[in-house]
């Protein structure tokens, strides 16, 4: 994860996470728009909205996107899932391979999911992260923890 260290001041950076857990976000095949509602840094003074979970990309170039998310409560039904980093504005959308849940959760019912890639966003483009689980009901949730146990997160940074 992108500390304040890690980055050039006048470089567009961003870093959220969501400090808190929230229930019965998917399951039975509803997308979910995840929400970091804490910032770690923003360079762009609210280029990543915390009440949308939108980030408004400041100046056209070439950016690296990377997310993570803890879900929990995945049951055995539970039999596919994705996460997706999605440019809303042009349709272009960064994510892993639909898998499994069930088959890969741990003993304790959860499942990470990430995304990381490259992406070319013109100025105004608006860029979320979702996530999608299918084949049961709407019982998993989202997890969220304080900055010291973050594991649901989200942040950018324009490459060229």
């Amino acid at each position: 994860m992108l500390t304040n260290n890690s980055i050039n001041s006048s470089q567009v950076a961003f870093s959220a996470y969501k400090d808190s857990p929230t229930a019965d976000v998917t399951g039975d095949g509803s997308s979910y728009d995840v929400i970091c509602n804490q910032i770690v840094f923003d360079t762009t003074e609210g280029g990543y909205n915390t009440a949308t979970g939108v980030f408004l990309v400041p100046i056209s170039g070439t950016y690296f996107f990377n997310a993570s998310t803890l879900l929990t409560s995945i049951g055995a039904l539970h039999t596919s899932a994705y996460i997706e980093i999605n440019n809303v504005t042009s349709g272009h959308i960064l994510n892993c391979n639909t898998i499994n849940a069930a088959a890969v959760r741990t003993a304790s019912d959860e499942l990470s999911l990430s995304a990381k890639g490259v992406m070319v966003a013109s100025t105004g483009d608006a860029i979320k992260l979702t996530i999608k689980v299918s084949n049961s009901t709407l019982t998993v949730a989202l997890f969220g923890a304080a900055p010291a146990d973050q594991k649901t997160w989200f942040e950018g940074y324009l490459l060229s």
